[in-house]
């Protein structure tokens, strides 16, 4: 089975849309259920690299954005992080 290549377009928009859920799920401002907005950071990171992870950029790209998502939300500070 060959592998179909990818185009530069298509690599770019993936990204994007793994990027809008690390960071779009946070300000969404719904508190349902008592989850807390670092809650709903937490989350929309996990989804973004999940999907980042599935959609072909193996591990290094999405867990390093989701580590600097991780301290830009606000859920760890660096400190905490080390």
């Amino acid at each position: 089975m060959a592998k179909q290549k990818t185009s530069t377009a298509s690599y770019i928009i993936k990204l994007l849309i793994g990027i809008f859920l690390m960071y779009g799920i946070n300000p969404m401002g719904i508190n349902a259920a008592g989850i807390l907005p670092a809650g709903y950071a937490a989350i929309g990171i996990f989804i973004g690299v999940l999907f980042l992870i599935l959609t072909g950029y193996g591990l290094i790209l999405p867990a390093m954005l989701g580590l600097f998502a991780i301290i830009q939300t606000g859920v760890y500070t660096p400190a905490t992080m080390i």
